[in-house]
């Protein structure tokens, strides 16, 4: 992490190291390892700030879910998706915030959570358009195709889900 946010430490021990370097300290007092300690715990100290920063920069590359109401405050990542048969099935992880008790069942979707993810489970209809490609599609006031033959389409894919989740916690 800190190679990444461009932290260059002075010091070369790690913290494992700095509590075997005390112990030795404590036994002989040698002031070069009281020195070398004291800049691992300054270095430390200082550059927290700095490493704070990798959650913004993890929110933005994970993509995350923010959803804030008076009763919610909850940042989810959504994970991978599957499509068997006619049902898309994703799971969010909770970056921030903490999920309760949620159980969404709507005619096309279904939303439940355990103690750290949501599952989102969407109904998908399957026809072909005009040139006989098979097309999965999730009817939401036009028609949004998320399978096409072969390939996912994972824009849309990831959009409904999103729109979904955030429908309807934004209600809760």
């Amino acid at each position: 992490i800190e190679k990444y946010l461009g932290i260059h430490r002075e010091d070369t021990i790690s913290g494992k190291e700095s509590i075997d370097l005390y112990k030795d300290y404590s036994v002989n007092q040698n002031i070069d390892l009281k020195e070398k300690i004291l800049l691992h715990n300054y270095e430390d100290i200082y550059y927290l700030g700095v490493i704070f920063k990798i959650k913004d920069i993890l929110k933005h590359k994970l993509n995350v879910l923010c959803i804030a109401t008076n009763n919610l405050s909850l940042e989810l990542v959504p994970g991978s998706f599957k499509i068997s048969k006619n049902i898309l099935s994703i799971i969010y992880n909770t970056f921030e915030g903490n999920v309760f008790n949620i159980n969404i069942y709507n005619d096309s979707y279904s939303i439940i959570s355990d103690e750290k993810n949501l599952i989102l489970n969407v109904s998908l209809d399957k026809g072909r358009d005009s040139n006989n490609n098979t097309i999965l599609f999730y009817n939401l006031y036009k028609i949004i195709p998320l399978k096409f033959n072969d390939s996912f389409l994972e824009d849309n894919i990831y959009s409904l889900c999103n729109y979904i989740i955030k429908k309807e916690l934004s209600s809760l």
